[in-house]
């Protein structure tokens, strides 16, 4: 099949959840090129979704989102991840 494996009310439904947490890459002018959805539960987080514009990868984006994700997590405690 070519349907992505995640629909908007999927993804919507995942904004809804108290554990889930969105982080957005941009490019200079402010565009969004990449995002990582991520849920938190106590020291552990567990990444859902992770992905970056086809016109950005190669370009270091998704290095700077994943790592500013990852402090983030580190900043309120996370101490494990994992990759869904």
């Amino acid at each position: 099949s070519n349907s992505p494996p995640w629909g908007f009310s999927l993804f919507a439904g995942e904004l809804d959840n108290r554990f889930a947490s969105l982080l957005g890459g941009y490019d200079r002018s402010g565009f969004l090129v990449g995002f990582i959805l991520y849920h938190a539960l106590g020291r552990e987080a567990h990444i859902l979704k992770f992905a970056v514009r086809e016109s950005h990868r190669g370009t270091g984006k998704g290095r700077e989102i994943l790592r500013g994700a990852l402090d983030r997590m580190r900043g309120v405690g996370i101490r494990w991840v994992t990759l869904e």
